[in-house]
C-alpha cells in the first residue's frame, strides 16, 4: 500500500501547484496554465499574462519627453498674453481667431475715441467757465484756481457771502481774502447759475473720460486672458486628434520569454 501512495504523492506535490497557477494575482483573471507545459512555455506565458496588471511606460517616449512640449505651451501662453495685453486682439490674430481680434480692436478704438471726446469736451467747458467767471464775477488768474474754488463761487454770489457762511459754521480756516485774488462778486444770479451748470457738465465729462480709460485697461486685460484661453483650447484640440497605438515586444534578460507592451494615446 505504501509503494502505491508514494508515487501519487510525488505527482501531487510536483504538478498540483501548476494546476492552480492561474489563481496567482499577478496573472490575468481567467487565464490558467497547462499543468504539463514545459518550464520555458510557462515562463513566457506568465510574462504575457502579467501585462494586463502592469502599467508600463510607452517605449521610446519617456516622461521627460513631455517637458519640452509643456515648456512650448507655456511659452506660447506668455506670448499670446503679452501680445494681447499690449494691443488687444493681437494675440487672437496670431492664433487665427480673426473675428475675436477684430472685436477687441473695435472695442479699443471706440473706448479710446470716447475717452478722448469726453476729455476734449471737458476742456472746452473748463475754458468757458473760466471766461464766464472772469467776465461776470471778476475772478483774477482763473487758470490758477483749483476745483474747490469753482465749487465755492458757483454756490455763493460773493466772497463776503461765502465768509459769512463759514463764520456761521465757526470755520475760520477756510475763510478767503475779500481783497485778494480769491475774491469774487457775481453781477447777477443768472450768470452764477449758468456758471454752476457749466461746472457740473465739466465734472461729468471728466468722470466719463476717466471711466472710459478704466474700460480701456479692462479691454487689455480681458483680451490677454482670452488669448490664453484660445491657445489652451487649440492645444486641447490638437491633443485629442493625436490618437494612436503602439505594440512592442521586449525580451527578458534571461531569454526565457518576453513581454508584449501595448500603448494607446487618447
Amino acid at each position: 500500500m505504501v509503494k502505491r501512495i508514494s508515487p501519487i504523492f510525488v505527482i501531487w506535490v510536483l504538478f498540483v501547484p501548476a494546476l492552480f497557477a492561474g489563481e496567482n494575482p499577478g496573472l490575468q483573471a481567467g487565464v490558467r496554465l497547462k499543468p504539463f507545459a514545459p518550464l520555458r512555455h510557462v515562463q513566457a506565458t506568465f510574462h504575457l499574462a502579467s501585462l494586463s496588471e502592469q502599467r508600463l511606460p510607452v517605449q521610446g517616449m519617456p516622461n521627460a519627453a513631455l517637458a519640452p512640449a509643456q515648456e512650448s505651451a507655456s511659452r506660447n501662453n506668455r506670448t499670446a498674453f503679452l501680445k494681447s495685453l499690449v494691443i488687444p486682439g493681437w494675440g487672437q490674430y496670431a492664433l487665427g481667431a480673426k473675428t475675436s481680434a477684430r472685436n477687441f480692436v473695435i472695442s479699443e478704438i471706440v473706448l479710446i475715441g470716447t475717452s478722448l471726446g469726453f476729455n476734449v469736451y471737458s476742456n472746452w467747458l473748463e475754458d468757458d467757465l473760466r471766461a464766464l467767471a472772469a467776465r461776470h464775477a471778476g475772478v483774477q488768474n482763473a487758470e490758477s484756481k483749483d476745483d474747490q474754488f469753482w465749487v465755492d463761487i458757483g454756490n455763493f454770489d460773493s466772497v463776503v457771502d461765502f465768509n459769512d457762511e463759514k463764520l456761521r459754521q465757526r470755520n475760520t480756516v477756510d475763510l478767503r481774502d475779500v481783497n485778494g485774488e480769491d475774491a469774487w462778486q457775481w453781477d447777477n444770479e443768472a450768470n452764477r447759475t449758468a456758471f454752476e451748470d457749466l461746472r457740473i457738465r465739466r465734472d461729468r465729462a471728466a468722470e466719463r473720460s476717466a471711466f472710459m480709460i478704466a474700460g480701456i485697461v479692462a479691454n487689455h486685460v480681458i483680451s490677454a486672458v482670452h488669448a490664453i484661453w484660445l491657445n489652451k483650447k487649440a492645444g486641447s484640440a490638437s491633443a485629442q486628434n493625436a490618437t494612436g497605438y503602439r505594440i512592442v515586444w521586449e525580451n527578458t534578460p534571461r531569454n526565457d520569454g518576453g513581454r508584449l507592451k501595448f500603448s494607446y494615446a487618447f
